[in-house]
């Protein structure tokens, strides 16, 4: 599957005849899909259309602060992490007013400031060969392919499975939850008893999930192994049901204690994980 490349370009005076003559070099370029916007607003509400694809967003100076809080106010609709670059006459004033805004955060990259046409034009053309293809096979689904697409925010990335997921079909998921598992010390009874339920409160059910989840076996190693193989489907079910636990406070989140469970991964790939945090 190819991926796509989108950019855009919020300036207010975006129709300047000057403007107007440099979206039109970028829009020539043919390789990404460019727009241009005058209000954030508009601009935001484009960027929750695009779905885990590159994304570059040029901004004019005097909005940059106001971009990003909104962006921030609108994280949970979001599906791209962005690499922004700043078009503006003066890096100096720019950095002296947005400071605070500045620091790293993990759903949107800092590209840097610019102050010509060229400098632009070279953020939007450069382009990471290895993401010119996006296949997901056990081969490629490593810790460093998944911190290539964009760093992308796990809760971002999960909240698209939940949206996809179905309550429609409960009863045939734990028909193959029983079947797939139940063979596992500890979990048949378990697994009956989800499986004999019919219409259950999501209350109810995602306490059972939870219990299934946390148990003393090796059922959290084999959906963590298959979550990371990218066979995520067959999970949506449990995936949206413990989401929603969690919003309905049925499954209360406690600050002071950390759950956390293991997945078999090489050492090398826990030196990555422990030096990207």
């Amino acid at each position: 599957m190819e991926i796509k490349s989108y950019a855009i370009w919020i300036d207010e005076n975006i129709d300047s005849e000057e403007n107007i003559e440099y979206s039109k070099e970028l829009d020539s370029l043919g390789s990404i899909n460019f727009k241009t916007f005058k209000e954030i607003n508009e601009a935001i509400n484009y960027l929750k259309l695009i779905q885990f694809e590159e994304t570059k967003v040029i901004i004019n100076g005097r909005l940059y602060s106001e971009f990003i809080e909104n962006f921030k106010e609108n994280i949970l609709d979001m599906c791209v992490a962005p690499k922004i670059i700043v078009f503006t006459r003066s890096k100096e004033k720019f950095m002296e007013f947005n400071k605070e805004c500045l620091a790293n955060n993990p759903f949107y990259t800092f590209g840097g400031i610019a102050t010509s046409f060229k400098e632009v034009e070279k953020f939007i053309k450069i382009k990471n060969e290895s993401k010119n293809k996006l296949k997901f096979d056990e081969s490629q689904f490593t810790f460093d392919y998944i911190d290539s697409l964009e760093k992308l925010a796990l809760p971002i990335f999960f909240k698209s499975l939940i949206d996809n997921a179905s309550n429609d079909n409960m009863e045939e998921f734990n028909n193959s939850l029983y079947d797939r598992y139940s063979k596992i010390e500890k979990l048949e009874s378990l697994l009956g008893s989800i499986k004999s339920m019919r219409n259950i409160p999501i209350e109810i059910l995602s306490k059972y999930y939870a219990r299934l989840f946390t148990s003393e076996s090796d059922f959290y190693i084999k959906i963590n192994k298959d979550l990371r193989l990218n066979k995520r489907e067959s999970y949506l079910p449990l995936i949206k049901t413990l989401y929603e636990g969690v919003k309905l406070n049925s499954l209360p989140l406690a600050s002071d204690n950390i759950l956390y469970r293991g997945s078999l991964i090489s050492i090398e790939e826990l030196k990555k994980i422990k030096n990207n945090l």
